[in-house]
Order: structure tokens, then C-alpha cells, then sequence
């Protein structure tokens, strides 16, 4: 879900700041890596969620 709703919004977003967009984007493939490990690690995602978070809220600023 979280991918398909990513992956919908792009061009919109990438059109905002390509940049910032590509970074971010960066970091949703990490988040997606960590939870679909055939054995997740539930400190990994969680550092990769709030990374990407980070990322997201230093751009909306």
C-alpha cells in the first residue's frame, strides 16, 4: 500500500524539488528493504522509518 501510494505521488512530488524528491526516495527503499526481510528486524525498520521521516520533515521545512 505504502509503496503503490509512493510510487502514484512521484511525479507530482518529483516535480516539487528533484533533489530533495530523490533523496527521499532513497530512503523508502531502505524502510521497504527492512520490512520485507524474510526475517525483519523490528530496530532496523523502525531506524529506517524514522530516517526517512527525518529526511521528509528537514524538506518540509
Amino acid at each position: 500500500m505504502v509503496e503503490h501510494q509512493w510510487d502514484t505521488q512521484e511525479p507530482t512530488l518529483r516535480k516539487i524539488d528533484g533533489a530533495t524528491w530523490t533523496k527521499i526516495d532513497g530512503t523508502i527503499d531502505v524502510v521497504l528493504a527492512a520490512v520485507r526481510s524474510s526475517n525483519p528486524d523490528g530496530n532496523k525498520c523502525k531506524t529506517a522509518l524514522n530516517n526517512s521521516f527525518s529526511n521528509i520533515n528537514r524538506a518540509d521545512k
